[in-house]
């Protein structure tokens, strides 16, 4: 992720070449090779569709456990897809799960709260996580540690 110029409330995910990451798998490959026009196939495309419909859907509780999506831009990298960047209740960043995890591995339990929340809100709201690993997620820390987990990517 990037931080947006001129606003640091915002950052960019850049898409992974065509030939990295979760598309890129032997049936993508041999569509690819076989239809050309699939080389421009963009994650961040169908992440951004996803949200746009979802959000509409469902409107604020979407928001609940994960970022805002403001859709796409271009940059000297290509298409980005723009989110809002999490911050806890005193200004900073929040930080990525696994980075929490590293500093308070004594807090394990408590992320696994955080955790069943998550996946208890998708459930209500019918919602399926693509990929899901300790990048994709936050630990906010709120006021009265009322803490929540993001899903950021």
């Amino acid at each position: 992720m990037l931080c947006f110029p001129g606003c640091p409330g915002k950052c960019i995910k850049i898409d992974k070449p065509w030939n990295e990451g979760f598309h890129n798998n032997p049936k993508k490959r041999i569509k690819k090779t076989l239809m050309p026009w699939m080389a421009d196939f963009s994650s961040n495309r169908e992440e951004s569709r996803f949200y746009r419909i979802t959000a509409r859907k469902l409107g604020e509780t979407f928001y609940e456990h994960a970022s805002r999506c403001y859709g796409i831009v271009l940059t000297n990298l290509g298409p980005g897809l723009v989110f809002a960047r999490i911050r806890d209740f005193d200004g900073n960043y929040s930080e990525r799960l696994d980075k929490f995890l590293e500093k308070h591995p004594e807090k394990a339990n408590h992320v696994m709260e955080l955790i069943e929340q998550v996946y208890d809100h998708m459930l209500k709201l019918d919602l399926f996580l693509f990929t899901s690993n300790t990048d994709n997620f936050v630990i906010q820390h709120r006021e009265k540690s009322v803490d929540r987990l993001v899903i950021i990517d």
